[in-house]
């Protein structure tokens, strides 16, 4: 199958949160910069989704590096609900965050409201090799790896051509 059209660029991500402040002040914390906040008009979130009733706050956090992350705090309708997943659940995410220091990140983890999943890894293969990484629940719910890397860097950075 082909298609007429094709990705240039990455916009953001996003995750729905409860505490739209918390979660703002948590990744401010861990040095990223809000970028910006706004009310979602109900009408709009309506045409892009479906649903009736979903006023909410938009929160936008920019990670050093560039890449930004959307935050939204619906405020309706009165029967959402928390989405419950593991990492190995079909449809769960997580975003991955690299640190310059993965033992400061540990000790520092509760400081800012993140909770060790289970053990720190320390990947064996190339070109990773020494690359140490960490899974984390922050209070949402919400899935955060912190990755140091190696002496190398991030294997998976490309310059432009």
């Amino acid at each position: 199958m082909t298609v007429d059209f094709k990705v240039v660029d990455t916009v953001h991500s996003a995750f729905t949160v409860s505490d739209l402040k918390r979660t703002l002040t948590m990744f401010r914390n861990l040095g990223c910069e809000v970028a910006a906040q706004d009310a979602g008009a109900p009408e709009i979130v309506k045409m892009l989704t479906g649903i009736d009733n979903a006023p909410c706050k938009l929160g936008f956090v920019r990670i050093p590096g560039g890449h930004m992350i959307e935050f939204i705090e619906y405020e309706g309708p009165s029967d959402r609900g928390q989405v419950k997943s593991r990492p190995c659940d079909t449809g769960a995410a997580h975003i991955a965050l690299a640190v310059n220091d993965l033992d400061a990140a540990l000790a520092g983890a509760a400081d800012v409201g993140l909770t060790l999943y289970n053990e720190v890894v320390t990947i064996d293969d190339a070109p990773m090799t020494g690359t140490r990484s960490a899974y984390f629940r922050d209070p949402e719910g919400l899935t955060i790896e912190l990755i140091q890397w190696n002496a190398n860097g991030d294997p998976f950075k490309t310059t432009a051509a």
